[in-house]
């Protein structure tokens, strides 16, 4: 199984990109993979992937966080994880339903808000 630090060094050969520039693509602090490469990190966490995923769909997200599987998803496939939460929460069809209702409890206190807001632009 290949390591941490050889996944990331595939995926920036794949991307023609280096760890600077990938940093900066995904938003992240350089040292985050820095420390992948060098072996610091001893694994790429769900949320790093997650970014990754997010913004390069081909990448296999199981495949980043824990060596199993292709690099890249199958043609015409998309990895099962670019939708999460930003913090490596990824909603997948076991856990839909708690997202479902997350999201509904969301809309409703945004629903609220926007109520609130308007009865007090109303008041003026």
């Amino acid at each position: 199984m290949e390591t941490p630090q050889q996944r990331l060094n595939k995926v920036l050969v794949h991307l023609k990109m280096d760890k600077s520039n990938l940093s900066k693509e995904l938003g992240s602090h350089p040292m985050t993979l820095q420390s992948i490469s060098n072996g610091r990190n001893k694994k790429i966490t769900p949320k790093v992937a997650e970014k990754i995923v997010a913004k390069h769909p081909e990448i296999n997200y199981e495949w980043l966080v824990t060596g199993t599987g292709n690099m890249l998803v199958n043609k015409g496939e998309v990895s099962n994880s670019i939708i999460g939460d930003g913090n490596g929460h990824r909603i997948s069809p076991d856990n839909s339903d708690r997202w479902i209702s997350l999201l509904e409890n969301k809309d409703k206190q945004i629903d609220k808000l926007i109520s609130l807001l308007e009865k007090a632009q109303n008041s003026k």
